[in-house]
C-alpha cells in the first residue's frame, strides 16, 4: 500500500503546496481522496500514475472537489473506456453532477453514489469505510482497509508432516485439511495464524470527534488536517477545523502508528515546524508531508 501526497494545504493553493488530494494504491487500484484544484497537475508531476479508479470525496467545499472537471477531461482525452466512480457524502450527487457535466461529452462512464456513515465501499482484497466527522455541513473521513492476510507456512512442520512444496501443500491451503497416510492434517497444524491487513485512514476536514477516533483505532497511517497551529484554537472552533494538537490527541487516542498532518492553511504553509511542534508534544510520530511525498505502509508482522 503506497500514499502519494498530492496536496497538502487548505483554502487555496499557494506556491509550496497545492490544495487537498491524496493517492492511494492498494491492491492494484489507485484511488483519490478528494480532488482540489491542480490536482491532474499534481498527479502528472508524481509517480502515482495517472488513471484513478475510485474517487472518495469527503465534502463539496471547492478547495477538496474543484479539480474533478479538469481531471475527467483530461481522462476523456486519452481515450479512457473504463468507468470512473465517485463516492461522495449524502446530498452530494446533484452538485456532483454538475461538476461531472463541466468535463463535456466524455466517453466513459461516470458513476455517482452517496454514501454516509458505517457504509463501506468492497473491492478485490480491500474495503473503504466510510464515517461522518464534524465540519460544516455533511463531511465524511475514510479507512481503506486491506483483508487479512494468510498466515506464513512454517516449512519445518510441513516437512514433519510428510507434506513437500507442491500440490499436496496447495491443497491443505486452499482446503483446509488433507488426508495423508490415514491421517488428517489441518492446515493449522503448518500455518501461523493470519495477520491484519495495512489501514490508512483520512480525515477530510473536521473537528476532533469520536467517530474519527473510531474510524482511525489502530490506524498505520492517519491522514488528519492540521489546519492551524495551537495558538489558533479559536479560530480552529469557530471554522470546524482542527489545531495540529487536536489531530494528535485524536491520534494518540486512535493507537496509530504514524500520523500525516495536511491540510495547513496558508499562513502556516511556510511554518512546518510550528505544526510539528505543537503535534509531536502530544504525538512524537507525526510528520508533515510536502507535496508530493510518498510513503509505503509496511506489512505488520503481529
Amino acid at each position: 500500500m503506497k500514499v502519494t501526497f498530492l496536496g497538502t494545504g487548505g483554502s487555496y493553493p499557494t506556491i509550496r503546496r497545492n490544495v487537498t488530494s491524496h493517492h492511494v494504491r492498494v491492491k492494484g487500484e489507485s484511488l483519490l481522496f478528494d480532488c482540489g484544484e491542480g490536482t491532474q497537475r499534481q498527479l502528472q508531476r508524481s509517480a502515482a500514475g495517472f488513471s484513478a479508479h475510485r474517487i472518495f470525496i469527503s465534502h463539496t467545499h471547492l478547495d477538496h472537489v474543484s479539480g474533478i472537471p479538469g481531471y475527467l477531461g483530461t481522462l476523456g482525452l486519452l481515450r479512457r473506456a473504463e468507468p470512473v466512480r465517485i463516492y461522495g457524502p449524502l446530498g452530494s450527487r446533484a452538485y456532483l453532477q454538475v461538476l461531472v457535466g463541466l468535463a463535456g461529452g466524455l466517453d466513459y462512464n461516470v458513476e455517482l453514489q452517496e454514501l454516509d456513515g458505517g457504509q463501506v465501499v468492497e473491492s478485490e482484497g480491500f474495503r473503504v469505510i466510510a464515517a461522518r466527522v464534524e465540519h460544516a455541513g455533511l463531511c465524511l473521513g475514510f479507512r481503506v482497509e486491506e483483508d487479512e492476510r494468510r498466515g506464513s507456512v512454517d516449512l519445518e512442520k510441513a516437512k514433519a508432516a510428510g507434506i513437500a512444496p507442491g500440490p499436496s501443500l496447495g491443497r491443505l491451503i486452499d482446503q483446509g485439511t488433507i488426508e495423508l497416510n490415514g491421517r488428517t492434517i489441518r492446515k493449522e497444524e503448518i500455518i501461523g495464524p493470519s495477520r491484519p491487513g495495512r489501514v490508512v485512514v483520512y480525515s477530510g476536514d473536521t473537528r476532533p470527534c469520536r467517530s474519527l477516533t473510531d474510524l482511525a483505532r489502530g490506524a498505520d497511517l492517519l491522514i488528519h488536517e492540521a489546519t492551524f497551529a495551537n495558538e489558533l484554537q479559536a479560530e480552529a472552533v469557530s471554522r470546524a477545523h482542527s489545531t495540529a494538537g487536536e489531530a494528535a490527541q485524536t491520534a494518540r487516542d486512535a493507537r496509530v502508528k504514524r500520523l500525516a498532518l495536511t491540510h495547513l492553511s496558508p499562513r502556516h504553509q511556510e511554518m512546518p515546524d510550528l505544526i510539528l511542534r505543537d503535534a509531536r508534544a502530544i504525538f512524537p510520530d507525526c510528520f508533515v508531508p510536502d507535496d508530493l511525498d510518498s510513503i509505503e505502509v509496511p506489512l505488520s508482522n503481529g
